[in-house]
């Protein structure tokens, strides 16, 4: 797995923001509360911008080999475990593609 130490910062982010933001909202601190929210948000982007820097993408019908943006990463369904359906320059259409280590 590539860039470890970012995958388990923003994993941690995400498991303390979840873990505060319920706990504030139980003794009724909706400041703390709407904070451990954004910070939720942070460690979702996080997760996301590791995923845009650690893989590229191989379509499976080509093989033809992609990077992608964070928004093209976004906007892919996922459709499995490292798959995603996404549109193939080579093949000029959206077919399946599998993400490679970088």
């Amino acid at each position: 797995m590539p860039n470890k130490k970012y995958f388990i910062a923003s994993i941690t982010l995400l498991v303390l923001s979840v873990t505060g933001t319920f706990f504030f909202a139980v003794i009724n601190s909706l400041l703390i509360s709407n904070l451990c929210l954004l910070m939720l948000i942070a460690g979702a982007v996080m997760l996301i911008h590791w995923s845009t820097i650690s893989y590229n993408w191989k379509c499976t019908k080509c093989s033809n080999i992609i990077e992608l943006s964070m928004w093209q990463n976004i906007k892919g369904m996922n459709i499995g475990i490292n798959e995603k359906y996404l549109f193939c320059p080579a093949c000029n259409k959206k077919v399946p593609f599998k993400g490679i280590p970088k």
